[in-house]
């Protein structure tokens, strides 16, 4: 069933090289009542071409492949800047999220008065994640910082605009959690596509990628600067 188009509600979705998933991601947002916003980043394939002709409402282009956490910012504070966006939610363009349960994190967040409410998976795929989720959930409480499945209310966003999507899409968790501004955490269902690449690269070089990242995150937790 299709939902009515909320202009206060914008996904973000980062893609590179997911012109076979993105379409289907595109849908299942749209159809949920979300606008969509995506970050093409320096795909080679026709991932923004797809995005557009699948309705997305924002389509931006990395000219290069500047990554994940540079697509994500990109797209979080674009979506902070249109007119009566009232909140961002983070998707990823492999399908594995749910864009229904997008919602039910920001009507969650709405209810509580927080500015963040986050995604919490059954078990992280990675070890790095694992070990990223042991040590942010003990310093700050965050669960599971790397799930892809965030909301961000927008004040959060105009907060910090260089924050958005750094560490791998943790530290804007953390310092809104250092901050005070409140969290809800739920649990959220996730797909494995047969053929799904990681967004954080592939073995060795991944975990310790996101091992860095958490923790360099360490001082910031403990109410230093990063």
């Amino acid at each position: 069933m299709t939902s009515s188009v909320s202009k206060e509600i914008w996904a973000v979705i980062p893609v590179f090289n997911e012109a076979e998933t993105v379409g289907g991601v595109l849908a299942r947002a749209r159809a949920a009542g979300l606008r969509c916003l995506v970050v093409d980043d320096g795909s080679s394939d026709h991932s923004a071409e797809v995005s557009e002709q699948a309705g997305a409402d924002v389509v931006i282009r990395h000219p290069t492949n500047r990554g994940y956490a540079a697509a994500l910012g990109s797209g979080l504070r674009a979506a902070a800047a249109q007119p009566g966006c009232r909140w961002a939610v983070s998707l990823d363009s492999d399908g594995q999220l749910d864009p229904v349960e997008a919602l039910n994190l920001v009507g969650e967040g709405e209810a509580a008065g927080v500015a963040l409410a986050v995604g919490v998976r059954p078990r992280p795929a990675r070890i790095s994640e694992r070990f990223a989720a042991a040590l942010l959930g003990g310093l700050v409480g965050v669960r599971d910082p790397l799930c892809g499945l965030k909301a961000y209310r927008v004040d959060l966003l105009e907060a910090y605009p260089n924050a958005c999507g750094r560490r791998v899409g943790m530290e804007l968790a953390v310092r809104a959690m250092r901050a005070g501004y409140g969290v809800v955490q739920r649990r959220v269902s996730t797909v494995s596509p047969p053929t799904r690449v990681s967004r954080y690269g592939r073995g060795v070089v991944a975990e310790l990628r996101i091992t860095a990242a958490a923790l360099a995150l360490i001082p910031l937790a403990l109410g230093g600067r990063v």
